[in-house]
C-alpha cells in the first residue's frame, strides 16, 4: 500500500477571476505566471500535506491547484499517509501553536515516531518529486520532511498556515519541537507577520494573506431577505440585520432552542441555526449552546460561522 497519494485537481477556467480583479490586476497575474513558467524550466511545483479533503489547506489548494493548472504552470499535489499515533502527535503540535499546552511537550518516544513516519513517507514522495522541483510543504505535519527533499535536490518551502501573535509557554514548545526540523527549507511562508517565529531570518520568510476563493458559496452576498438574529446575546442581536437568499436562512423563520429546551423534530429539521458569535465569560457559553441543541438524526446540524 502506498504511502503518498496524488490529488488529481481539474482546472479551474483563471479567466473568471479577471472581472473581480480587474483588467490591470489580471494582467498582472498572466505576467507573473508566464514568468514563474519560465523560471521552472520544466521543473514542477509540488504542494505536500496530510488531507486532501477537510481544513482550511485541502479546501484553499482545490481552489488554487485549479488556477494554476489553467495557467499551465506545471504543479502537482501530493498528501501523505500518517497513522493514528502520527497524527494525535501533529494534533498536540498545532493545538500548542495556537497556545495550547494539553498533554504537554512531546516526549522522545513521540518525535521518534514523528520523524519515523516522515521518513517513510519522504522515500515515497521522491518518486515523484525530482531534484529542482519545488516542494511545498504545508503546516506542522510536514515539517520532518524539510531535510530528505532538500538532501534529494528539491527546492523546499515550508508554509505555515496557523499560528497566534503573542507567546506562552505551549507555543514556545510548540517552536521549539519544530525548529530542528525546519533548517533545510530555503524559505518560509506565513499568513501574518506577527506569527513568525523570532529565529527565522527575515530574508528567508514571506507573508501571504489566506487566500480567498470568491466563487466559493460562503463568499457569495446575501440577497434579497432579510435575515433576523435567532439566539439571545449574540453579537449580531445588536447588528445591522444582514440578508440572505429565500431558503437559505430559516432563521427568518424559526427560532433557535432556549437552553434546556428541545425543539421538535419537525420543527428543528427546517431551522438550520448559524452562530455569529456568543458573548460569555471563559467561552463557556459556545459550549453550552451546542451541547444544547436537540440530538435528533432529523435535526440539522449548528454552524459556527464566521468565528
Amino acid at each position: 500500500m502506498s504511502l503518498v497519494n496524488v490529488v488529481e485537481v481539474p482546472r479551474r477556467p483563471v479567466a473568471r477571476l479577471e472581472p473581480i480583479v480587474g483588467g490591470q490586476r489580471y494582467a498582472h497575474l498572466i505576467q507573473a505566471a508566464d514568468q514563474v513558467r519560465r523560471l521552472l524550466g520544466g521543473r514542477t511545483i509540488w504542494n505536500v500535506n496530510s488531507t486532501a479533503t477537510g481544513g482550511g489547506v485541502a479546501e484553499m489548494l482545490q481552489v488554487l491547484v485549479g488556477y494554476i493548472n489553467d495557467l499551465d504552470v506545471p504543479i502537482g499535489w501530493l498528501v501523505l499517509t500518517g497513522d493514528a499515533r502520527f497524527f494525535a502527535a501533529t494534533k498536540r503540535l498545532h493545538n500548542q501553536i495556537h497556545g495550547d499546552l494539553a498533554g504537554g511537550p512531546l516526549d522522545a518516544a513521540e518525535a521518534h515516531h514523528y520523524t519515523r513516519m516522515l521518513t517513510a513517507n519522504a522515500v515515497e514522495l521522491l518518486g515523484w518529486i525530482r531534484p529542482g522541483d519545488v516542494a511545498l510543504l504545508h503546516d506542522p505535519q510536514t515539517a520532518d520532511l524539510a531535510a530528505p527533499l532538500a538532501r534529494a535536490g528539491a527546492r523546499v518551502v515550508w508554509r505555515c498556515h496557523i499560528g497566534v501573535d503573542w507567546e506562552n509557554d505551549a507555543t514556545r514548545a510548540g517552536w521549539d519541537f519544530l525548529r530542528p526540523h525546519l533548517g533545510s527549507a530555503e524559505g518560509y511562508v506565513f499568513s501574518r507577520r506577527q506569527y513568525v517565529p523570532a529565529w527565522l531570518p527575515d530574508d528567508k520568510v514571506s507573508v501571504i494573506p489566506p487566500s480567498i476563493d470568491p466563487f466559493s458559496p460562503k463568499n457569495q452576498d446575501l440577497d434579497p431577505l432579510p435575515c433576523k438574529p435567532s439566539w439571545p446575546g449574540s453579537a449580531c442581536s445588536t447588528a445591522p440585520r444582514r440578508r440572505c437568499p429565500p431558503g437559505s436562512c430559516a432563521a427568518t423563520e424559526a427560532r433557535a432552542p432556549s437552553p434546556g429546551r428541545r425543539s421538535s423534530p419537525a420543527r428543528a429539521a427546517r431551522a438550520p441555526m448559524i452562530r455569529c458569535w456568543f458573548r460569555s465569560p471563559a467561552g463557556t457559553g459556545s459550549r453550552a449552546w451546542a451541547e444544547s441543541w436537540p440530538a435528533s438524526p432529523t435535526t440539522s446540524c449548528p454552524v459556527a460561522a464566521g468565528t
